[in-house]
């Protein structure tokens, strides 16, 4: 159970952290896909 919590912690953190360099990077992502 402790380790459930632990990876469902870890995968949020990980989309958390993605999502925070995708921010800092706008200007360097082509949107015109």
């Amino acid at each position: 159970m402790i380790g459930d919590i632990f990876f469902g912690a870890f995968g949020l953190a990980v989309l958390l952290g993605i999502a925070w360099l995708f921010s800092q990077n706008k200007n360097a992502i082509n949107w015109r896909i």
